[in-house]
């Protein structure tokens, strides 16, 4: 693996163990200061600060039992200091507001990524679920 794609590939995996601590200081900071952050209902979360307090809420709520499993990498680099990441994962033990217990998730992200003097850093952050489409009518 190209020393570059590791090191990408190193910042998805410490998202995901801190997740799984529900360190939200730890993810936070795997962020550029001026990060992006658009989770899977669309809300935007603009710098690394917001983006903690919208992870401590949510660790603290809903995800406060979850476990994050990353599926796939794929990695592009269309200049030597930007990478464009697509990621999948797996979500259990995710809670509703209601605290029921919710099914296995699955979605992809899509991430831009740079490279700073302080190594690779995630700039922009977009979170999808993965859905089965709706069937279509018969004709």
């Amino acid at each position: 693996m190209d020393p570059n794609e590791a090191a990408v590939a190193n910042v998805l995996e410490r998202f995901e163990a801190a997740w799984n601590q529900h360190d939200a200081v730890g993810v936070a900071s795997l962020f550029a200061e001026d990060g992006d952050f658009v989770n899977v209902i669309g809300m935007w979360a603009e710098g690394r600060e917001a983006i903690e307090a919208i992870l401590t809420r949510n660790h603290q709520t809903i995800f406060r039992d979850s476990h994050l499993k990353q599926t796939g990498l794929a990695v592009r680099f269309p200049r030597p200091d930007t990478a464009v990441v697509h990621a999948t994962w797996d979500l259990t033990g995710e809670r509703s507001w209601e605290d029921k217990l919710l099914p296995l998730r699955q979605g992809r992200i899509t991430l831009l990524m740079t490279r700073e003097s302080a190594g690779w850093m995630i700039a922009a952050f977009q979170n999808t679920d993965i859905v089965t489409p709706p069937a279509r009518p018969a004709n």
